[in-house]
Formats: structure tokens, sequence, C-alpha cells
């Protein structure tokens, strides 16, 4: 199969992924509206955190198509371009949430995991000061993971 076939189906692949985003963002904001109520598809808004595992499955399937042409993988280099796309809203994020709970105080230990992206690897920890925040961490640990099992394998 060539590269251009590869790319068009993961083209196609662009809508599945809004409909499991729009999914997750109904999921965790729209327990008040109609689509809750409705018995024909409140099924779908009811499973909708299955959408984050099938977010991780998709990333780990482009990411291999994107590297598929390449004999070995830079972990430095890798992970400078992973966090670079996703690590400044993050942290803008992190800083809003911050201003938002100014009078409320937080605990320093969840800053600095949440600050890192490591908070989902402390179980009692993921779901602190950014609450969506922890699917990113989970995300952090396999793009950690991925150049080397990527450097094995390939």
């Amino acid at each position: 199969m060539t590269l251009a076939k590869i790319i068009i189906r993961i083209e196609q692949l662009t809508f599945t992924r809004f409909l499991a985003a729009i999914s997750i963002v109904i999921f965790h904001y729209g327990k008040e509206s109609s689509l809750f109520n409705n018995e024909n598809v409140s099924f779908m808004f009811e499973q909708a955190n299955v959408g984050v595992s099938y977010f991780f499955i998709l990333s780990g399937f482009v990411m291999i198509i994107a590297y598929i042409d390449k004999e070995n993988i830079d972990f430095f280099e890798y992970v400078k371009n992973r966090l670079a796309r996703i690590y400044p809203v993050y942290f803008l994020a992190i800083i809003l949430i911050l201003v938002i709970r100014f009078f409320a105080g937080v605990n320093l230990v969840d800053l600095i995991l949440n600050a890192l992206m490591l908070q989902a690897w402390v179980p009692e920890k993921a779901l602190t000061i950014n609450f969506p925040g922890w699917s990113l961490s989970v995300e952090l640990f396999f793009y950690i993971l991925f150049p080397f099992l990527f450097n094995f394998f390939y």
C-alpha cells in the first residue's frame, strides 16, 4: 500500500475523531441536555469514556504511520516535538485553572505533578487541578515508551 493511500485513510478517520471528541464533551458537560434523555442516542453519550481509549489507539496508529519510513527514532527529538505540540496549551490551562481557583488554595505536590504532566502516574493524584489533563498525562507515558518500542521492534 502506498503512503498516499495510507494518508487518505488517515484523513478518513478525522470524522471518527470528531464523533469521539464531541461525545466526550457531551459526556462531561451535557448531562442536563436532551441527548442524555433521548433513548435513541443516550447510550452513545453514557459510554463516551470509551472515546478516550479510542484516541489512545488512534494516536498510536497514526504515530506508527508517521514514523514507518524511519529506521530509528531519536528519543529526545521525538519527545521535544511531542511536547511542543501539547504542552503550551496544557500549561495555559493549568495557569487559567490556578487563576480561577486562586482563593481555594492549591496543594504544591498536586501542582508540581500537574505541571510535569505526571499526575496520572500517581493514581490518587490523577484528577487534581486540571481534571481532563489526566489523559494527557497518560499519553505522555505512551509518548515516552513509543521511541523505545519502535526502535526495538522495527
